[in-house]
């Protein structure tokens, strides 16, 4: 008689949560800009997905915000829930609120805290897959960083004439979550370059076109079905329109750069196959940090935490704390040995600086 492998069961819970702001708020992402925020253009959201396989738990946050950093947020999650991992990811939007204020924070926390209980709360058996689709056409991506032939680089912070400058990353990752029934309940997509249709001119609370892009996919999945934007290394990638005004035209291009990306997901989402885990165990997570020179002053070191994780045999993601460069993630995908492998910037999970540090790649350090 052959001896039969028992298979672990794969649990999943999704959940959302509004978090805007009030008017009034002080903005995040623009130095330059210094006012208050003089409305909300369209709410912001925290959105949670929890795996589990029974002895190891991960719970995958993602928020409207530039960055998400709480030690708070973490510890009572771990506390509360039992999980023992805990990422917390930002779309970085550029015209979200500044994360001092006060007492929206502490009550954006709560929130964030609640919906990991309510997605605990709500757990099913769960099959899972993943894919990728090539994006493309008017709206996405080049690197902002043009190199010359003598070296010099010119920062390029909006591109309409669609100048085709890289690297970038064409892909976006995905990974599909059905219940038993085979219907989705989570569609999660990872893909590289800056939260930036909208500029310094711009004062109006907004998700910019990741909170477009979910808003639109939710919809075409009949509101049945949550989904997820993690932002990969787009630390030197932008969308080709802009940095725009908070006005009409602004907002247009924000939501047609949303529903640009989200029609090409949903295409390739529609065709990925969804089973259960082939191997015992499938769920594995580790974290540990690593110390880096400032390129700007070699004696300081910073700490900047690693998790690396494992669904399955088909699905890999790293999740680092700081801003990387798109050049992270190609060499990660390229060195992998797996196939569908993630990369989450902007994340945190109790490891390392609470910073926004940028991570340049190699080929982007200053001669020395």
């Amino acid at each position: 008689m052959q001896n039969k492998v028992l298979r672990k069961a794969l649990m999943a819970g999704a959940s959302k949560v509004d978090i805007t702001p009030p008017p009034g708020i002080k903005m995040c992402g623009y130095a330059a800009r210094t006012a208050g925020a003089l409305s909300v253009h369209d709410p912001l959201y925290a959105r949670v997905v929890i795996l589990s396989d029974g002895s190891c738990r991960l719970a995958i946050v993602s928020a409207d915000l530039a960055y998400l950093y709480s030690e708070r947020i973490i510890s009572e999650a771990k506390r509360k829930w039992g999980l023992e991992h805990v990422i917390l990811s930002a779309t970085h939007t550029h015209s979200g609120p500044n994360l001092q204020a006060s007492p929206w924070h502490s009550a954006m926390e709560d929130k964030v805290i609640a919906a990991i209980g309510a997605a605990m709360q709500k757990m099913f058996r769960a099959r899972i897959g993943a894919g990728h689709c090539r994006v493309g056409g008017p709206y996405f991506a080049y690197n902002r960083r043009l190199v010359e032939e003598d070296g010099k680089v010119t920062m390029l912070w909006t591109n309409p004439g669609r100048r085709m400058v890289g690297p970038v990353d064409p892909l976006a990752r995905i990974i599909r979550i059905d219940d038993m029934t085979g219907k989705p309940r989570a569609v999660i997509v990872n893909y590289a370059a800056h939260a930036v249709v909208l500029g310094t001119g711009n004062l109006h609370i907004s998700a910019d076109y990741p909170g477009a892009m979910v808003n639109y996919m939710e919809k075409e999945l009949d509101g049945k079905c949550m989904a997820m934007f993690l932002q990969g290394g787009g630390g030197d990638v932008h969308p080709y329109e802009s940095v725009l005004d908070g006005n009409s035209y602004g907002f247009e291009i924000v939501r047609q750069t949303g529903i640009a990306l989200g029609s090409q997901v949903l295409r390739a989402t529609k065709n990925i196959k969804t089973n259960l885990p082939e191997k015992y165990g499938f769920l594995k997570v580790d974290e540990t940090s690593l110390k880096l020179h400032r390129t700007a002053d070699q004696s300081k070191i910073e700490e900047i935490g690693v998790m690396a994780g494992i669904i399955d045999s088909r699905i890999a993601f790293a999740a680092i704390s700081g801003e990387p460069f798109v050049q992270h993630q190609l060499d990660l995908a390229a060195k992998s040995p797996i196939r569908n492998t993630l990369l989450l910037g902007y994340a945190f999970f109790g490891r390392g600086i609470p910073l926004p540090t940028y991570l340049p790649s190699r080929p982007a350090l200053p001669a020395r």
